[in-house]
């Protein structure tokens, strides 16, 4: 459930992702996969963070097996996103099959997985640890899979 979609949480997304031109979680999709570190939302100022606990419909927190890989601030364990009908249906449906590397090579979201940790890697900032590891873990994936 989107919990911006009505005031005064919009105003707040608005103030959080410094951006007043906010008229719905759609205009806010380019900030899913935004990496904030916690607990001081260093890299992007919290504003994938921001984006998925106030969107997480829009930002795709429903489906656990989705597109995004980082995935704090959607609110999964007690929140509201493991109360909505589409969380548990992915859920109880998901068969844990090991895909093959050309299988892989071609589903969606895991190129965006391996994009996601590339750009952890690659990100500049020095709030972040492990950053060489997160590169040839990205490679990795591309190369052998899950393997």
């Amino acid at each position: 459930v989107d919990l911006s979609q009505g005031e005064p949480l919009l105003n707040y997304l608005r103030y959080l992702l410094g951006n007043e031109s906010i008229q719905s979680c759609a205009d806010v999709v380019q900030y899913c996969g935004s990496l904030t570190k916690m607990p001081e939302f260093s890299v992007d100022g919290g504003k994938g963070w921001s984006a998925r606990m106030l969107c997480s419909e829009t930002c795709g927190c429903n489906n656990p097996g989705g597109e995004f890989i980082n995935v704090q601030g959607c609110p999964y364990l007690d929140g509201e996103c493991r109360h909505v009908d589409t969380f548990a249906e992915y859920q109880s449906s998901g068969l844990c099959l090991e895909k093959s590397v050309e299988t892989l090579k071609d589903f969606a979201p895991w190129k965006e997985w391996i994009k996601a940790i590339r750009a952890y890697g690659m990100e500049p900032s020095d709030a972040l640890g492990d950053k060489e590891e997160a590169l040839i873990l990205a490679q990795s994936m591309e190369d052998n899979g899950c393997g």
